[in-house]
């Protein structure tokens, strides 16, 4: 009986290292204008047009699900994706085992080799070419182009497999292979048999969870078994995740530093930072007590200090703004500045967003950190008491967070300093504002002149004119 194998590529045959990311953020922006919270979106188990519209709707793009907008997005992001597999070209790699596993299946008679992928056909052909696969092997594939909806590609996969083998496959004569739960759930409706390898950010307890007829775990060859690269994992042989202590590693962020940047006390800010960052540290202890291993890793993950961070830097932008706003309104009253001027000076909408986005900037040195963090949770989420390094790795880009976010809070101070100097100038300068004295000016001369023509008109200096004339005969008679 013939079997269809189908895999997913990103996460199960090959790595990209954020190639497909970063091009999709460089054509929503060449598009679109746009990116949306990209560096925080999780792309795995979706397809490409799935995840450029989601990318528009977070962004509030005004027509996100236009078939013409994720068109001209996906479109720009096939150019640009070349360029960026180029960059990685040293990065990029199949995962151990894959070769051998291709080959193993290509040798089977019955046996035929296709792709099921979120990628868009040429997202998929150029993935697979950089990491040194011939895309020819695969036979037949479905793709993100074909179908934003995952749950249909096994559906145009078989359909395309039976008219090139002029047969049919149904149900359990599909095998979908990938490292997400929608590769473990797209299949159900057509009955086909998932099979999940935990090589990308999910926990083998989750694959099972989602449906899994088998988990394994990709590992190198380790000199026994001539080779072999797959080994089931089963989850009661993971390594306990054990959360570290963050706040020796936080610093003066739980101490405080003394200082009142801009002449503000955000010593509350501060606290709100620490209290959130060590509520998710102890809602991932609990978690990971209860074995659920992707909720824990996810609890401290990149996405929760992000979030943190931002609701810090909004938190001391609001205070900022509040007291600037007072400020620039006070030297307005006290120069009685027209209000129809002090918009140009005033705080509008967006220059509040722009004064965020400056504080924020303080962050920057925050945001490898956490990618770095982002990777070691991969492996350690998976990791067996053999891969014991892999969590303390995790344990340690976890205290290298806490460290880096204690950096960004000084910056932020820094900023908050910098921009403080730059408003009180701006106070400064309606400060010096005074009202124009033309109009007066005007008005006192042509005053003068009249009174001067009147008193030479009275004085019999200049001939009366007729209307003057007949305005002091009506008032005091011939």
């Amino acid at each position: 009986m013939r079997k269809l194998v189908l895999f997913d590529i990103d996460g199960t045959l090959l790595w990209t290292d954020g190639a497909g990311r970063s091009a999709i953020r460089g054509a929503l922006l060449a598009e679109m204008g746009l990116t949306g919270p990209i560096d925080r979106f999780r792309f795995d188990g979706k397809t490409d047009p799935q995840i450029v519209t989601e990318l528009l709707v977070a962004a509030g793009h005004p027509e996100p699900a236009a078939a013409r907008c994720v068109d001209q997005v996906c479109r720009r992001y096939a150019g640009l994706l070349s360029a960026e597999l180029r960059k990685r070209s040293g990065s990029i790699r199949l995962f151990p085992g894959v070769p051998e596993l291709l080959n193993g299946i290509d040798a089977r008679s019955g046996a035929l080799l296709g792709l099921l992928t979120g990628n868009i056909a040429d997202g998929a052909r150029l993935k697979l070419e950089a990491a040194g696969l011939d895309p020819a092997r695969f036979r037949v594939g479905a793709y993100g182009s074909d179908a934003p909806n995952r749950d249909a590609l096994p559906r145009i996969a078989m359909d395309r497999a039976a008219r090139l083998v002029n047969g049919r496959f149904e149900g359990e004569d599909v095998v979908i292979i990938g490292d997400t739960p929608a590769d473990m759930t797209c299949g159900r409706n057509v009955g086909a048999r998932a099979i999940g390898v935990a090589t990308g950010s999910f926990a083998p307890t989750t694959l099972w969870a989602a449906g899994a007829y088998a988990v394994f775990g990709v590992v190198g060859p380790d000199g026994r078994g001539a080779g072999r690269h797959l080994r089931m994992t089963n989850p009661k042989l993971l390594l306990p995740l054990r959360i570290p202590e963050l706040g020796p590693s936080l610093g003066k962020l739980v101490t405080g530093t003394g200082r009142t940047p801009g002449g503000l006390r955000l010593d509350d800010v501060r606290y709100r930072l620490v209290t959130r960052i060590l509520e998710c540290a102890g809602e991932g202890r609990r978690l990971a007590a209860r074995e659920e291993r992707n909720a824990a890793i996810a609890a401290v993950g990149r996405t929760a200090w992000l979030e943190a961070w931002e609701e810090a830097v909004a938190g001391a932008a609001e205070r900022l703004t509040e007291r600037v706003t007072a400020r620039l309104d006070g030297e307005a009253e006290a120069v009685r500045m027209p209000k129809r001027l002090r918009r140009w000076v005033e705080l509008d909408a967006a220059e509040s967003r722009a004064l965020t986005a400056r504080l924020g900037s303080a962050g920057a040195t925050l945001v490898p950190a956490l990618d770095a963090l982002q990777s070691q949770a991969d492996r350690a989420v998976r990791a067996t008491a053999l891969e014991r390094d892999a969590v303390e790795a995790w344990q340690e880009a976890l205290r290298t967070a806490a460290r880096r976010m204690e950096a960004a809070w000084f910056a932020l101070e820094d900023a908050v300093d910098a921009e403080a100097v730059r408003w009180e100038a701006v106070a400064d300068d309606i400060g010096r504002w005074r009202r124009s004295l033309w109009p007066v000016v005007l008005v006192g001369l042509l005053g003068l002149a009249g009174a001067v023509w009147l008193g030479l008109v009275l004085g019999g200096y200049l001939p009366s004119p007729s209307w003057l004339t007949s305005l002091w005969q009506s008032a005091f008679g011939p």
